[in-house]
């Protein structure tokens, strides 16, 4: 289980920051909370990860800051 906290910037035109286990989530781009009294609570986190479509061989990289957040959350990168 991971703790998520959202911070205002606070002032006008106020920004949030996530964090996660304490730790600002420079890989996110997005969050949708869902919260119901009669389910379990879901936060969906979008992350900076661009579609990609090619044919043939090809070498995938991930931005190291979407990696990081990525492997906090329980992801194992594949062996190269």
């Amino acid at each position: 289980m991971h703790k998520l906290t959202i911070e205002s910037t606070g002032g006008t035109g106020a920004t949030s920051k996530v964090l996660i286990d304490g730790e600002e989530s420079l890989g996110l781009t997005g969050l949708t909370l869902t919260l119901d009294v009669e389910d379990v609570n879901r936060a969906e986190l979008r992350l900076a990860i661009l579609p990609v479509e090619f044919t043939g061989n090809a070498e995938l990289s991930i931005l190291p800051e979407t990696a990081a957040l990525l492997v906090k959350l329980g992801w194992t990168a594949p062996e190269k």
